[in-house]
């Protein structure tokens, strides 16, 4: 008997988190569904290796011409999943490109798909919406959870970095 009524609270307390995490689910449906908007957040799969170490890419909606999407890739050194995920610049000079918040260098531009012979369709996206990232410019760990099933549903298995 239950006269404290702790294990009724605790009961309330999981319902709660149930319910709420299937709001969010339905949310991110929604989103998931929805037409892509300029400066979302997207992620796409991509062929890992040594360069590229993580099996998708990160990039910020630029423009969204009927299917096709322009982005700024969002990188680390070497795409690590862990890793933050920066805006991608491209300097016009000499075609080197990096990583940085902003960059407030004239003759630097956003580097974009389009500057590794890259094209992005709506139908090739696994996520997209404005919370992927944390402030800190990494995937959220619910990002990386929903990382592995969209992943599964690709032929491609992907197992989160501890740190998520």
């Amino acid at each position: 008997m239950d006269t404290s009524g702790v294990l009724r609270r605790r009961e309330e307390r999981k319902r709660e988190e149930r319910e709420r995490e299937e709001a969010e689910e339905r949310e991110e449906n929604e989103i998931v569904m929805s037409a892509p908007e300029i400066r979302e957040t997207i992620i796409f799969p991509m062929v890992a290796n040594d360069h590229h170490q993580s099996p998708f890419g990160v990039g910020k909606i630029l423009s969204v011409d009927d299917e096709n999407l322009s982005f700024q890739w969002l990188g680390n050194l070497k795409y690590t999943p862990g890793g933050v995920f920066l805006p991608g610049w491209i300097d016009t000079a000499d075609k080197g490109y990096y990583a940085l918040e902003r960059s407030d260098v004239r003759n630097h531009r956003p580097w974009t798909g389009k500057d590794s012979d890259l094209r992005i369709r709506v139908a090739d996206l696994l996520l997209k919406g404005r919370t992927l990232l944390d402030p800190e410019w990494r995937l959220t760990k619910r990002t990386h959870k929903r990382l592995v099933v969209a992943l599964r549903a690709w032929g491609k298995t992907y197992k989160p970095p501890k740190t998520a």
